[in-house]
């Protein structure tokens, strides 16, 4: 691979000139950074283009899409804290941030109207003094087969979409 140079700042104003590959990417930058002496061990390093941070950037990033070229100038900034206690608490805030409340949510609000639908149809059989209504309810899409996992390490699943509906509907019925 070409390599070009980079050059790290820290806090302290030190600049470090550093050997990249030309197609490198984050995860190639915090290894090299991890070899060097540039920050402590162990401990966690934030890294910045411009006032741009590159924490939530994931680790396949490119440099291109990070815009780092020749002679860019990348930010470090080391910080207090163990790496593991950091990573315990990316995690928890992971975990808090999930959005399978809102998918319920939403999953929910199509079961009411399908059971709207549901029993309008019943009715009307009723009606018509048969005692079976078939209903199409929904038409199931590719990726409603596949398991919602969410929580701590994805410990735990709604069960597929198709699944959770079945329930849902059944135990409305």
């Amino acid at each position: 691979a070409t390599m070009m140079q980079i050059f790290v700042q820290k806090l302290s104003g030190d600049k470090v000139s550093l050997q990249v590959p030309r197609d490198g990417t984050l995860a190639d930058l915090r290894k090299i950074i991890d070899q060097s002496d540039l920050a402590p061990r162990r401990y966690c390093y934030a890294l910045a283009v411009g006032n741009v941070s590159l924490e939530a950037k994931p680790e396949t990033s490119s440099f291109v899409s990070l815009g780092i070229k020749t002679d860019s100038l990348v930010n470090l900034s080391a910080e207090g804290e163990p790496l593991a206690k950091k990573l315990a608490r990316m995690t928890k805030a992971a975990v808090d941030s999930d959005q399978t409340k809102e998918i319920i949510k939403q999953w929910d609000k199509h079961i009411l109207d399908m059971m709207s639908k549901i029993l309008s149809e019943c009715r009307d059989r009723a009606r018509a003094r048969f005692d079976f209504a078939d209903v199409l309810v929904y038409t199931a899409e590719e990726d409603w087969s596949k398991d919602i996992r969410y929580g701590l390490n994805d410990g735990e699943t709604l069960g597929s979409r198709i699944q959770y509906y079945r329930r849902k509907i059944n135990e409305q019925l």
